[in-house]
């Protein structure tokens, strides 16, 4: 990529920013430039995911999509600025410098520089796998867009892949490969988390200190896995999916390893800006009850819906709960209320359904994956580990390690906040309390068939709750043992998350204990291919991505990494998704029946298109009638020959030459 190149590509950004930039302008007269640049900066991620991934549906390109997204982004903001939207504002004449905000700024530099750091060295959570983050922004890059499985290109990916599309678009601006792009995804959206974050706290009438009280409490609070671990030891193994210190498995079942762990999962990393910076448009409508308030709701919430699904259905419904709420307390504008919830939901359900993600219907995905217990309880009804005995001691230390303070400042403040809600009604507050309820309820009664992922709703409720408690001890008396309790507590919440944090930006695994350095090894940054992947990787990048590749598991994961291709082996997360017994059985056996038994139309009529193996695991794996048959397919012309031997290195690459439809 050239620099002129690169120069036209940064300048198209310009559209979609000015575009969120007027918009805010236009809706909020009074907003300072510090507000509007985190908000705006938030608004333009969520508008180029989502213009990029509708402009996609018509293009397959990402590249093409991008710039049609940018024309679009030209003319809104042109009719904007008809309206009456302009570039200047109060701007930051009203910023005034307080001692208060020393500690917020240094939790605001120092976790950042530590998230920064952790997303070079690492690769967390399920990215390196094959049906995952690092494979899905490179085959994007590539033409798959909208996104496809990466086992099966005919199908499309039943996700929510917004924030993937986002990496795709930073390695499309900036050159940088997947794992580079996810990284810069991870380092924007805390920065941009925290910015929105505190930004709401400060329009929900926090001061100063209390906004970065919260801000430091939400983002880097977790449960008490860390004090509690002598407790926890005998009964605890380790989530190897998860990938992250103190993510276990206690009694059982999995513990929610807290917000900071949680956003280095890539919906995640993109969904908390969106999230907060929700909540802000949200009080700001309240507020001023007008109509343009619902673009800026409305663009918000469909780029949840394909970035970060479950803060789509958790908001909408909340907002039209209070909403409803509302209505029934002033009869004399339920018509206007009505009308805006109408728009607010049909607006962002119609966005949902058009950019796809879960909402996408197809054959292949089994039903009924979302199940409701009539009796409640996580731990009971747990996807894994329900059938393990569990006590209520046991129980008791399990919502500890998963919760910590929660446990205990959960229903006295909320208990307090409905009693100061009924003698002057905060919306702020009872949002607040609706959806951490929400979030916990549906933790507590539902279970996915086939994941654990139900706990992460635990993650809303956590998020939601903390910002209840601060909102609530910043109206209580000023009273020095309440102060210094509440402060032990957050305090207590901040230890593992700091602790582990630390270690993996700026700590070398042999200074870690020896029980720790297992986690460390398992997740490594990518390094640069050696010559001779790199010229397997180079021969693949020359035909679609699509191209399905037969190769054995380890070796097929490191080629979707570095290249997007399409993959034969099917891994846990494609079962995860949902997809069929029936379509994985045929896989299988169809990989079962090349190997053992192959014939060249079996091949030619199935998706499957190369064969490429190390030599030595070639002949391990192929049956020597299937080699003679492959090297006869070769003679013939069906197959074409890529093979090549380079000192120690030997690969067997093999590509059918033509498809029978």
């Amino acid at each position: 990529m050239g620099p002129v190149d690169l120069a036209l590509r940064w300048t198209c950004i310009l559209p979609y920013f000015f575009f969120s930039w007027l918009l805010l302008g236009l809706v909020w007269r009074e907003i300072r430039y510090d507000r509007r640049l985190a908000l705006g900066l938030t608004l333009t991620v969520g508008w180029m995911t989502t213009a990029t991934i509708l402009f996609g549906r018509l293009t397959h390109d990402l590249g093409s999509a991008w710039l049609l997204g940018a024309g679009l982004s030209a003319l809104i903001a042109g009719l904007l600025w008809r309206l009456g939207a302009r570039l200047k504002g109060p701007g930051f004449a009203e910023f005034r410098f307080s001692y208060e905000l020393i500690p917020t700024i240094a939790v605001f530099l120092l976790s950042s520089w530590s998230v920064w750091r952790v997303a070079l060295r690492f690769a967390f959570h399920d990215q390196l796998m094959i049906q995952a983050h690092l494979p899905l922004i490179e085959s994007i890059s590539r033409g798959n867009l909208p996104p496809a499985l990466t086992a099966f290109p005919e199908i499309p990916l039943k996700y929510h892949f917004g924030a993937d599309v986002f990496g795709a678009l930073v390695s499309h601006l900036t050159g940088l490969p997947a794992h580079r792009a996810i990284d810069v995804t991870q380092g924007l959206g805390w920065v941009l988390a925290l910015a929105n974050l505190y930004i709401f706290c400060r329009e929900a009438g926090l001061s100063r200190g209390f906004s970065g009280i919260a801000m430091t409490w939400t983002m880097l609070g977790a449960g008490w896995a860390y004090l509690l671990e002598p407790w926890l030891a005998p009964h605890t193994s380790d989530a190897k999916n998860l990938l992250w210190p103190h993510s276990y498995i206690v009694f059982g079942r999995h513990l929610n390893p807290g917000t900071v762990s949680n956003f280095f999962m890539t919906p995640y990393s993109m969904g908390f800006p969106l999230f907060f910076a929700y909540l802000t448009c949200f009080s700001q409508w309240w507020k001023n009850r007008s109509y343009g308030w619902l673009a800026p709701c409305v663009l918000l919430l469909g780029a949840l819906s394909i970035i970060q699904v479950t803060f789509f259905a958790s908001l909408l419904t909340v907002t039209l709960f209070v909403l409803l709420v509302r209505a029934w307390r002033r009869p004399d504008v339920r018509k206007a209320l009505a009308a805006q919830g109408l728009l607010l939901a049909g607006g962002s359900a119609a966005l949902a359904w058009g950019l796809g993600g879960f909402f996408t219907a197809h054959p292949a995905y089994i039903g009924g994956s979302l199940l409701f217990h009539w009796v409640p309880g996580y731990l009971r009804n747990a996807t894994w580990g329900q059938k393990v005995p569990i006590t209520a001691g046991q129980a008791f230390l399990w919502y500890l390690a998963t919760f910590g303070s929660l446990v205990f400042l959960a229903l006295p403040f909320a208990a307090f906040a409905v009693l100061q809600l009924r003698r002057r009604f905060e919306p702020l507050l009872f949002f607040l309390l609706v959806y951490a309820a929400q979030c916990l309820g549906i933790a507590q009664f539902m279970s996915y068939r086939l994941t654990w992922d139900i706990i992460k709703w635990f993650t809303g409720f956590h998020v939601a709750m903390l910002l209840a408690v601060v909102l609530v001890w910043s109206r209580l008396r000023p009273r020095a043992w309440l102060y210094a309790l509440l402060a032990a507590l957050c305090l207590a919440d901040l230890v593992a998350p700091t602790r582990f944090l630390y270690d993996l930006a700026f700590r070398s695994p042999l200074e870690m204990p020896q029980d720790h350095r297992k986690w460390w090894s398992k997740t490594p940054a990518l390094r640069r291919p050696d010559p001779n992947f790199q010229r397997v990787l180079s021969l693949l990048r020359q035909w679609p991505w699509s191209e399905t590749v037969l190769a054995p598991y380890q070796f097929a994961s490191a080629v979707a990494w570095h290249s997007g291709q399409s993959m034969a082996e099917v891994d846990s997360n494609t079962v995860f998704f949902g997809v069929g017994r029936e379509t994985l059985g045929l896989r299988n056996a169809l990989i079962a029946s090349l190997k053992k038994d192959f014939e060249w139309k079996r091949m030619a009529v199935s998706p499957i298109r190369w064969i490429i193996y190390p030599c030595r695991d070639f002949e391990k794996e192929f049956s020597p009638v299937s080699v003679h048959r492959i090297q006869a397919a070769v003679q013939s012309g069906a197959l074409a020959d890529y093979s090549f031997t380079n000192g120690a290195a030997c690969m067997k690459i093999y590509r059918a030459t033509r498809r029978i439809p």
